[in-house]
């Protein structure tokens, strides 16, 4: 882990051990791919375990796999610092296409971790990451009732439960 003054940004309480095991795990989209891709093969995750002096010393290479979801495919990869290294960097690339990358999270393999969205504008809560990455996503109307729950699954996204009100009609003499 970089110290404050090597890396704007950088968080602070998250510092992995060469002795510890980590999971990174992310989504990625190709923007030039096919509409009949089953793989995406430009994604590419390098997760580099670095010396005290900022050379890598080892890496490991995590790519995309299972379904491409609503034009999405998941990157996941167990990983382990090389012994003696003193820090970890990620970088993202491309072996062709522009790609783009998103929901990326670093923990524990021992842990578990959930992620929650809001929307900047009205701050309402509009999808939960669970803890392999999935998304559940919740839908308002205008007036702000919650009126679709849907989940991503490996199949698609699939709607859960929708509800729908009615306001009777008041007409005014």
């Amino acid at each position: 882990m970089a110290s404050e003054s090597e890396c704007d940004g950088c968080l602070s309480g998250f510092a992995p051990t060469s002795t510890g095991q980590y999971i990174v795990n992310a989504w990625a989209k190709e923007e030039n791919a096919p509409n009949s891709a089953t793989t995406y093969t430009s994604p590419q995750l390098s997760l580099n375990s670095l010396d005290a002096a900022g050379q890598v010393i080892a890496t490991e290479l995590a790519t995309p796999s299972g379904p491409i979801i609503d034009g999405w495919q998941r990157i996941e990869k167990p990983f382990t610092m090389a012994p003696g290294a003193a820090k970890f960097q990620v970088q993202f690339g491309t072996s062709g296409s522009p790609v783009y990358f998103d929901d990326i999270r670093i923990f524990p393999a021992d842990g578990s971790m959930k992620c929650y969205v809001y929307d900047p504008e009205n701050l309402r809560f509009v999808a939960e990451l669970d803890e392999r990455n999935f998304a559940t996503f919740y839908e308002y109307d205008n007036e702000g009732n919650l009126v679709r729950v849907k989940k991503e699954t490996e199949r698609g996204i699939k709607t859960l439960k929708e509800t729908r009100q009615n306001a009777p009609h008041l007409e005014v003499p």
